[in-house]
């Protein structure tokens, strides 16, 4: 970011570089994103410098960071707030179940064992509701699920629901779990099904 020579010949590295950047910095929690206020573009401009072992980068007025802070207040304050469910090092998916839930949800047997299931204002009914939950639980396949049960021309109009539409688009869009290098170079598993869910991960 110092030395501009070889930005002056692929400018679009640059801006990749950026882009990344600035997308990571938007899957943090609020606490540790840039103060929220109306910024001009040229606020958006990021400055690159390398210091001892890593890069420093300074935009919105700041030193930046996408990396989250384990512990602090406001994750403590929404672990708090829903019970158990514990994520302290990203930020909260709408579309998960514990969230929506108000409990810890991780499997199909907890959403039969819920005390309240949401209603989402109404617009779900228990089994409905069950449903979503559950189809929630099945990272890999929640998608066409979700798409199906909406999908219904009965259900169709549920979408007309403002927290529904962001359930929606968090299991569409939010990126999820990526393998690390290790389980990328481990083999496939010898049985179908698995053993365990450690090829998932």
């Amino acid at each position: 970011g110092e030395r501009s020579e070889l930005l002056d010949l692929f400018p679009e590295l640059g801006w990749f570089r950026d882009t990344v950047f600035l997308w990571k910095l938007l899957l943090l929690p609020v606490d540790v994103s840039p103060e929220q206020r109306i910024w001009r573009s040229c606020d958006s401009l990021l400055q690159w410098r390398w210091k001892a072992d890593h890069f420093v980068v300074t935009g919105f007025g700041t030193t930046l960071s996408a990396q989250a802070k384990p512990n602090t207040g406001w994750v403590r304050g929404v672990l708090q707030w829903f019970g158990r469910y514990k994520h302290e090092d990203k930020a909260l998916s709408r579309a998960s179940p514990s969230v929506l839930a108000g409990s810890d949800v991780r499997t199909e047997d907890d959403v039969l064992f819920l005390d309240r299931l949401p209603s989402f204002n109404g617009a779900l009914g228990p089994a409905d509701s069950e449903l979503l939950l559950t189809y929630l639980t099945a990272p890999y396949i929640r998608v066409p699920l979700l798409l199906g049960f909406f999908a219904d021309r009965h259900r169709v109009t549920l979408l007309r629901e403002p927290q529904l539409q962001l359930v929606l688009d968090a299991a569409l869009f939010e990126p999820g779990p990526w393998k690390s290098a290790a389980a990328g170079r481990a083999p496939p598993p010898e049985t179908i099904p698995g053993a365990d869910r450690g090829h998932l991960t």
